[in-house]
């Protein structure tokens, strides 16, 4: 078990972060993702586009994430190859707040769909091949929705 991923070459605050095989993907407070190897330290691409802190990345396969961000936007960040090579795709905007978190929904392979909860307590499922919004769930009462599950 992992318990301490160490970025030697980047002093970063880290609001988030997502692990898959050896990779790190870390949203950081200062606006930009970092991809790193968790065995060598070796950071291997820094995303930038974000406005804002990122609160969430996720990812999607083994090379394509997605982040989530105080400035209402979603980004997909993806690459025919390997992590070094990962640049933007897809940059969504609909919410009218901060996005806490996102996730794929269903089989993100076969259908590009992702969901995204938010301060303002919606729900939101985009279509991330289009960068479209396909629906918003309203309906909570409160003031945030913060997290979610998906299968």
């Amino acid at each position: 078990m992992l318990s301490q991923v160490f970025c030697p070459q980047e002093p970063c605050l880290l609001y988030s972060g997502d692990l898959r095989g050896n990779l790190v993907a870390a949203g950081t407070v200062f606006r930009t993702v970092l991809v790193w190897n968790a065995e060598s330290g070796d950071i291997l691409k820094k995303l930038a586009g974000h406005q804002g802190v990122i609160f969430d990345v996720t990812w999607l396969g083994d090379s394509c994430l997605t982040s989530v961000s105080d400035d209402r936007s979603v980004r997909v960040w993806s690459s025919e190859g390997s992590a070094e090579h990962l640049e933007q795709t897809a940059e969504m905007y609909g919410h009218t707040a901060r996005i806490w978190k996102v996730m794929p929904l269903q089989n993100f392979r076969v259908r590009s769909l992702l969901v995204t909860v938010c301060e303002n307590a919606t729900c939101r499922v985009w279509d991330a091949s289009t960068g479209k919004q396909i629906h918003c769930l309203s309906g909570h009462l409160g003031k945030n929705v913060r997290t979610l599950a998906v299968e």
